[in-house]
């Protein structure tokens, strides 16, 4: 939330921003225009075109591009964006959302070399560790905002092979973080956030539509290893649970392994409660309960027709 304040806040005062939105999570902010969606994703002219315009903010939702093309986008869109800066000077901000998606650690070095120098960049990432250390390197500031911002300005200080001119604090709550300026010798700051006047689906569009990747999907297997049914999101997910027999089906829910998906690899521990209780509902049928899995699955998450 705190990106999504920063861009309103920009907009409001007339900087163009263009945001790489890899998970769908800036389809609520306003006064932006939003391209690309699951299908398709947008392309790096598309971006570039609407950019020409100053008054133009622009959010790229890549949920529709396969991961391994990722960097390449990123790539090709950061050499865009120079080329339009020397004309324009716009846009003033480039945003990169989970950056480790577009910068992972073995990124080409091409890409980072493109940001390193670059003005108005903001790079988010879950762990800096998972990002390329060129791309690391090319920053000069950095926000902790997680509940362990040690762990978070430790890894920097690791990959720039610098000292942390301090401790932080041990945890943060909602709305605090703690910044570090590494472009001078300063201290670490402590601050509380602004809240953003748009509602964040974090996450939300992702699990309906988007590549939850390998290591989250759910895996079909049956009680004898017969299937290897891979639901790489939640559509995905209720599409197999429609179509696979009943033996699969119940063997699943019989071990609960539905409820333990959603509650560890979508994070809701609100609808996995709701998905347990129609796991141990043993005196319903297997129809009836696929049923009432679709309906509570439907009620939070907004899935395309």
């Amino acid at each position: 939330m705190l990106a999504t304040g920063m861009i309103e806040r920009l907009t409001a005062h007339g900087y163009q921003v263009c945001v790489i939105d890899p998970e769908g999570d800036y389809g609520t902010v306003s006064d932006i225009i939003q391209v690309g969606d699951s299908q398709p994703a947008p392309s790096v002219e598309e971006v570039a075109q609407l950019l020409e315009y100053p008054s133009h903010s622009v959010v790229a939702n890549l949920l529709g591009l396969p991961f391994d093309e990722r960097p390449t986008f990123l790539t090709d869109l950061c050499g865009a964006i120079n080329r339009l800066r020397d004309r324009t000077g716009c846009p003033h901000w480039l945003v990169v959302d989970e950056a480790h998606h577009l910068l992972p650690q073995d990124a080409a070095a091409p890409c980072c070399a493109l940001l390193t120098g670059m003005p108005g960049l903001l790079l988010i990432t879950i762990d800096p560790r998972h990002l390329a250390p060129g791309a690391v390197q090319a920053v000069n500031l950095v926000i902790a905002i997680d509940a362990q911002p040690s762990a978070t300005m430790q890894s920097v200080a690791e990959t720039r092979k610098v000292s942390l001119p301090g401790q932080p604090p041990d945890a943060l709550t909602v709305g605090e973080g703690v910044i570090w300026d590494l472009s001078r010798d300063s201290h670490l700051v402590h601050f509380c956030a602004a809240p953003c006047r748009s509602r964040h689906r974090r996450h939300r569009r992702k699990y309906a539509e988007g590549d939850m990747g390998w290591e989250r999907s759910f895996y079909f297997t049956g009680p004898n290893g017969q299937h290897y049914l891979r639901a790489r999101n939640l559509i995905a997910f209720l599409d197999i649970t429609d179509r696979v027999d009943d033996e699969t089906w119940i063997y699943h829910a019989h071990r609960g392994d539905y409820s333990h998906w959603i509650h560890d690899a979508i994070g809701d521990a609100e609808l996995a409660g709701d998905v347990a209780e129609i796991e141990s509902s043993r005196w319903t049928s297997a129809e009836e309960r696929r049923a009432q899995l679709r309906r509570v699955i439907e009620q939070r998450y907004t899935l395309p027709v």
